[in-house]
């Protein structure tokens, strides 16, 4: 398929170069022996410089060990970046010296680089004048780091005559970057009058023509100042760039607040579009038509159709290669948005199968037995539509697989694959001792024997104790009562009982709890009996679904585990003995109209048990009459149990 190479790089980021006045660089701070350094450091990672020119280091050649250990330690350990520098001695320790910093990353890229070998520093400017030779995005320029002498403006205009004017008259452009220490415009560069600097601002432009201010250009107007003291404010630091160069210039701006009397200059020079990589390209041609082989074979079948017809003549296959690669465009699109449709299909298929299926086990759980062999028919079509739809997907992931280096092995494959027989069922056998061979009926075969274990009898002698519950409590489901009179029933006879038993024998497990809860309310609300609510764990079908098992286990173990109730005492027998215990007449149901009468002075503790009051020494006893005394009374109650004695017309 023809692509055209789309490129991963990215524009070059603009070069972001900064001016910056010190006023030492070694200064002891608050990060240690070198605090000063390290917050200069961080200052320059937060504006993302590339090239920062300092004035007025302070460094002596004696130093310059002492600072290269420094500016190692800071980026080693504060992970401040790695910057290379070129230095400018100072004469003594209190004025003077210049520095350029340039990240490492720079060079280790290949972006920027040095034009030829570095001169050395002139030992004549003492400190004040360091420029390099640089070629970055396409510029060539020289950078220039220069600091003039202050308050004295004869040694200024010296300085420019035998210092800068010679460097700028160097053919190249030129960016500069220094702290001037005179203003070329005093209404707008200062708070106050420098009648001193004009002569020297005439001077510096008669000696260094073609250079513009980067600050000025942009914002022609506005007052900004880098040096701000008690009496007056000025712009003494800028950053000069040729007037060719001037339209490659993004932004400069004085940045405040930075661990130096002077402010920070910074500037973004843009590289020049022979420079900047090339675009992304035409658009890649999709390719879903791949995930069909109809659709491969028609794309096929166009390209030797229209390969038979390409020119033998060399001259001639080049001029007619451009127009094959744009028909095979225009052909292979509508077959990719075929393709793209038929994925759309077959999500939606996979939809629709799966509702089915949901919709045809339903119908199983609540008791639809005719339904097995549909449900799973529904669970097999389900599959297939799920594995259509990620056809797609599949073949991705296989061709990444391949991209890796792994590669499929015939031999282990061969080895590791079962027989072609091992992996059928030959035949199953049915219940009445017949067998079939045929695929279609295994299903349905499978399904009915695990609802046969599932809904056997159960053999354990506390299951059947608790299958006769179940039992009752179907038999309630099918007696045609209204919904209270359902609630009625249930709690008379399950949930007086069940909290009877907890409350002497403990809760059951949080599932039990629950299936006990979820089978009530749907006993009350719906008429489902416990072998049709779809909440039971128990009672569902083993094998069907995603409870899929790989053999049957023993029939006595399904029997045995489908009643969690198994492992609980007679409940029932207890509870009855200690009503009857409380009263001769008392049933399970009375629990429910029960009070508690508080002990006073010698009187113990009694429950009223239909009226008449009866002690008791059974602390969880009169426990749970209590709780029972704390719910609303209910709306309807049973008739009075019969007294001995008592005439029944």
């Amino acid at each position: 398929m023809p692509r055209r190479h789309r490129s991963s790089c990215r524009t070059l980021p603009a070069l972001r170069v900064g001016s910056h006045n010190v006023r030492g660089l070694l200064g002891a701070g608050i990060y240690g022996d070198y605090g000063r350094l390290i917050a200069l450091l961080r200052c320059w990672t937060q504006q993302r410089l590339d090239v920062v020119c300092v004035q007025e280091t302070h460094i002596c050649s004696c130093d310059i060990p002492r600072a290269t250990s420094a500016l190692l330690s800071a980026a080693k350990e504060l992970r401040l970046g790695n910057w290379r520098t070129w230095r400018a001695p100072a004469p003594s320790s209190r004025s003077g010296g210049v520095a350029i910093f340039i990240r490492s990353a720079l060079f280790t890229s290949g972006v920027l680089q040095l034009r030829a070998d570095t001169p050395a520093p002139a030992a004549a400017t003492a400190g004040r004048l360091l420029h390099l030779p640089v070629a970055w995005g396409g510029h060539d320029f020289t950078l220039a780091c220069a600091y003039l002498p202050s308050g004295n403006f004869p040694a200024q205009r010296a300085f420019i005559l035998a210092h800068l004017a010679p460097l700028a008259a160097a053919p190249g452009a030129h960016v500069w970057a220094a702290d001037f220490n005179f203003v070329t415009d005093p209404t707008l560069d200062g708070t106050s009058a420098r009648p001193p600097d004009a002569a020297t601002a005439r001077c510096f432009v008669e000696a260094c023509p073609g250079l513009a201010d980067a600050f000025r250009a942009l914002h022609p107007t506005r007052r900004a100042f880098s040096f701000i003291c008690p009496i007056s404010a000025s712009r003494l630091d800028r950053i000069l760039i040729s007037t060719a160069t001037l339209p490659s210039v993004l932004s400069c701006a004085i940045v405040a607040g930075h661990p130096a009397d002077h402010r920070l200059v910074c500037a973004g020079l843009a590289a020049t579009p022979a420079a900047s990589p090339p675009g992304p390209g035409l658009h890649r041609v999709r390719l879903h038509l791949l995930d069909f082989a109809d659709l491969r074979e028609r794309l096929r079948a166009w390209i030797e159709t229209a390969v038979a017809a390409a020119p033998t003549d060399p001259s001639a296959l080049l001029d007619w290669w451009p127009a094959f690669k744009r028909s095979l465009s225009i052909s292979a699109g509508p077959l990719s948005q075929v393709a793209r449709g038929r994925h759309v299909d077959a999500a939606a298929a996979e939809k629709a199968a799966n509702s089915a299926a949901d919709a045809a086990f339903a119908a199983v759980e609540e008791g639809d037995v005719a339904a097995l062999p549909h449900a799973a028919r529904a669970r097999s079509a389900a599959a297939a539509a799920a594995v259509k739809a990620t056809v797609g997907a599949a073949r991705h992931t296989r061709h990444a697989w391949l991209r890796t280096g792994e590669r499929p092995s015939p031999v282990i494959t061969w080895q590791a694959r079962p027989p072609a027989a091992w992996r059928l069922i030959p035949a199953l056998r049915r219940p009445d001792g017949t067998s079939t061979a045929d695929p279609s009926k295994m299903p349905g075969i499978m399904v009915a024997f695990w609802q046969r274990v599932c809904t056997a009898a159960a053999t354990d002698p506390a299951a059947r104790r608790v299958a006769a519950v179940e039992d009752t409590l179907g038999r309630v489901a099918r007696l045609p009562l209204s919904t209270f009179g359902r609630a009625f029933a249930a709690s008379g006879y399950a949930l007086g009982r069940s909290l009877y038993h907890a409350e002497f024998a403990g809760l059951p497990m949080g599932p039990q709890l629950n299936w006990l809860r979820q089978t009530t309310a749907a006993l009350v609300d719906r008429a489902l009996s416990p072998a049709a609510y779809t909440a039971n764990p128990h009672a569902r079908l083993v094998g069907v679904g995603a409870a899929c098992m790989p053999a049957p286990p023993p029939r006595s173990t399904a029997l045995a585990s489908c009643h969690w109730w198994s492992i609980h005492p007679a409940w029932a027998l207890v509870a009855l003995a200690l009503l009857r215990h409380l009263h001769h007449a008392a049933t399970p149901l009375c629990l429910l109209t029960a009070r508690v009468l508080p002990a006073q002075g010698v009187r113990r503790a009694s429950i009223l048990v239909l009226g008449c009051p009866a002690p008791s020494t059974c602390p969880a006893l009169i426990q749970l009459a209590s709780a029972f005394s704390a719910l609303p009374p209910p709306l309807m109650l049973p008739s009075p149990a019969l007294e001995p004695g008592t005439l029944v017309l």
